[in-house]
């Protein structure tokens, strides 16, 4: 059996709604990152009716849903001063997320920890750590994951998970995050992180912009990150996060969706030629 499968976010193609299972499948990919929908709008994936297209989308072509980005946080809430309402929002948003991944046996909760959300000061790591204990308590009664995607030191993700005291609490590494946001050395992180990842974002870009080129193409240590990736003994899912719907990356001279083919082979041929 393959070490690893390779996925999708579904935020970063030029398509909506179930349709990424469609375009996931015809690009040769095993599955799909979901997003949980904005909290303006209801958070769409909370809809019955919604969930029920894409499960028969991922039916018809045969893909997973390896995890659901909790995306509504990222752009909606910021940390301090912490207040009655931004909490109540904070663990109604979470509570939706667990019930979602729930219903659409998805098996990991992916939190985006960056810009409202971003953890910045002592403060909000114990703000941070106490919405995360809170979600991973109500996720582990159906055994799934909770897991903080941000652009933190190596020293920070370890205090935050002590902080969480969870078991089923991990981080979730992106290739690219440390590099744009701290200018650190991605494949140095993810080695001492180690057993804490549970599931990895690839990309790539240069110091002007994030998620502007192929893989392997730019800064982000991917090349090394994919040997630190077998070194460490991770397996699992290996999901794509370049922004295939935006320029630079994307101009009306490319076709996007053979800029997200030709990223499907290079990380193929990365990740299964190794030994």
């Amino acid at each position: 059996m393959c070490k690893y499968r390779f996925a999708i976010a579904d935020w970063c193609v030029p398509v909506s709604g179930p349709d990424v299972c469609r375009m996931a499948a015809e690009a040769g990919l095993d599955g799909v990152e979901l997003n949980l929908g904005e909290f303006e709008h209801n958070l769409p994936l909370t809809d019955p009716h919604v969930r029920r297209y894409y499960l028969d989308a991922q039916q018809r072509y045969g893909v997973d849903f390896c995890g659901i980005a909790v995306n509504a946080l990222d752009k909606s809430f910021v940390m301090p001063p912490e207040n009655p309402q931004r909490a109540a929002e904070r663990s109604f948003i979470m509570k939706a997320a667990v019930d979602t991944a729930a219903a659409l046996k998805i098996p990991i909760i992916q939190v985006p920890n960056f810009w409202q959300n971003a953890i910045k000061t002592p403060e909000e790591l114990e703000i941070a750590a106490g919405y995360f204990r809170e979600a991973c308590d109500e996720a582990e009664k159906h055994g799934i994951i909770v897991s903080s995607e941000n652009p933190m030191s190596v020293e920070d993700n370890l205090a935050l998970c002590d902080l969480v005291d969870r078991s089923n609490f991990r981080l979730y590494f992106d290739n690219e995050n440390p590099v744009y946001f701290n200018g650190a050395n991605s494949a140095e992180m993810l080695r001492k992180l180690g057993s804490r990842v549970c599931q990895i974002h690839v990309k790539d870009g240069t110091d002007a912009q994030m998620s502007s080129c192929h893989l392997g193409q730019g800064h982000a240590y991917f090349h090394e990150c994919v040997q630190v990736i077998h070194e460490i003994g991770y397996t699992g899912w290996i999901v794509s996060e370049n922004n295939y719907d935006m320029p630079p990356f994307n101009t009306f001279e490319n076709d996007r969706f053979e800029l997200l083919v030709e990223d499907v082979r290079i990380m193929k041929q990365a990740f299964l030629q190794q030994p």
